[in-house]
């Protein structure tokens, strides 16, 4: 028998539905659904069916013409999209790739030719209605002149579909796209100041002995807490401190927190200010918009195919932690109105983010790719000590001399450690 509850197993295994992908071109097929009726009604009603002087046949065979080109341009533009992916998959993660087929422009181009396929269709099915005795009356000049001005519209935006599709996924531009990503999240949960009177220099102890454990029931990644939820349900004088943040993995085994003077309070009511879903979220984990340019950097400089994409990725992960050395992050204790109290026990501290940063990129030992490497991290000592955090300069000069020494200890020549030693001097 599972050890699992059955709600965290049935369910789990599908992959999730982004349904604006489907829901943007479905509403451009019901408008063209709805514009061929109309046309067709306006053009019966007024007599415009004589605009284009062509059979009822003839109409019906250009309309059918049109429907199969928009097919056919469908499946070209996917195949091109296809390519296009399949062209970066060996140096970008699969993760950031996602996020360009989720893209919302390339969503309305599909739509566009759905929805000229749409018109076409339709406009057939409404050229035959009445039977033979309505033969004459069916000539359908305008369906025809709308449909043919709609396919030529919907090929010049494929045209330039993939001309801006080739252009997002320059490397330059999905580094961007990370990068923008991260600064969104830092814009939201790291304020530069952070004041008020929720905000308490040091958590209050807990007895973890006697304190109650809430465990989570699902499997999944947390994307956000609701933690002004939690201080709301907490009763007055109760502390919650927080096992679990954003981008954290859990199970059943995973506790979510622990509780202080709340042995009443429902764990389900905890669980439920816990958003788990299938997959990480860049736009709303720090962690892993950081860990995405690290991938980009080793995945261009370990094979040695791309160094320039993967210097770059560098120098933007440096621009990534800058904002990350000056700011203090959000606040490690939240206090409510009635004397509730949340610790944000998990969240991650700057050498966490120096470590996640640069570790893995000690890896790449050649003597350019270190040079470039201690450039970014003397430029992120500059804005720790004009930021007064003399600590966190410490934190990367160390990381910088660790660099050095692994360029000396891979085989690079006396001169190559000279150069970088005196880079790290100066």
């Amino acid at each position: 028998m599972s050890a699992f509850p059955p709600r965290v197993v049935v369910g789990r295994l599908a992959a999730p539905v982004d349904r604006r992908a489907f829901v943007r071109p479905l509403v451009l097929a019901v408008v063209a659904c709805v514009a061929a009726s109309v046309v067709r009604w306006i053009e019966t009603a007024t007599g415009a069916d004589t605009l284009v002087a062509m059979s009822p046949e003839a109409s019906r065979t250009f309309l059918g013409a049109i429907a199969g080109t928009m097919v056919t341009a469908t499946i070209v533009v996917f195949w091109v999209r296809g390519l296009i992916v399949s062209t970066h998959a060996g140096r970008v993660p699969n993760r950031i790739l996602s996020d360009y087929l989720a893209d919302r422009y390339q969503q309305w181009v599909m739509g566009t030719m759905v929805g000229a396929f749409t018109f076409s269709a339709v406009g057939m099915v409404a050229l035959s209605v009445g039977g033979a005795e309505a033969e004459a009356d069916a000539a359908g000049g305008l369906v025809v002149v709308v449909a043919a001005i709609l396919s030529v519209g919907a090929l010049l935006i494929i045209v330039q579909s993939i001309d801006s599709g080739v252009r997002a996924m320059h490397e330059e531009r999905l580094l961007r796209r990370v990068l923008e990503s991260a600064f969104e999240v830092i814009e939201r949960d790291y304020p530069e100041h952070e004041d008020g009177p929720d905000r308490v220099g040091d958590p209050p102890p807990i007895d973890r002995s006697r304190a109650r454990v809430v465990r989570s029931t699902e499997i999944g990644w947390v994307r956000a807490i609701d933690e002004g939820r939690l201080l709301q349900e907490l009763p007055d004088g109760s502390t919650c401190w927080l096992e679990s943040r954003v981008g954290a993995f859990v199970s059943p085994a995973t506790a979510l927190c622990h509780l202080d003077g709340a042995d009443d309070l429902d764990p389900g009511v905890i669980e439920q200010a816990f958003d788990v879903v299938d997959s990480r979220d860049p736009h709303a984990d720090l962690a892993l918009a950081l860990r995405n340019l690290v991938d980009v950097a080793l995945g261009s400089l370990i094979d040695g195919t791309d160094r320039t994409t993967g210097r770059e990725a560098v120098a933007h992960l440096g621009a990534l932690m800058r904002p990350i050395i000056a700011w203090d992050g959000p606040a490690r204790v939240l206090t409510g109105t009635d004397g509730q109290c949340l610790v944000r026990g998990a969240e991650p501290d700057f050498a966490h983010f120096v470590q996640e940063a640069f570790e893995d990129l000690g890896r790449v030992s050649d003597p350019l790719t270190a040079r470039y490497t201690l450039s970014v991290l003397d430029d992120l000592i500059e804005v720790a000590d004009e930021s007064g955090r003399s600590d966190r300069a410490e934190l990367l000069r160390r990381r910088a001399a660790s660099v050095v020494e692994q360029v000396r200890t891979s085989g690079a020549t006396d001169d190559e450690v000279t150069l970088l030693r005196e880079q790290l001097a100066g």
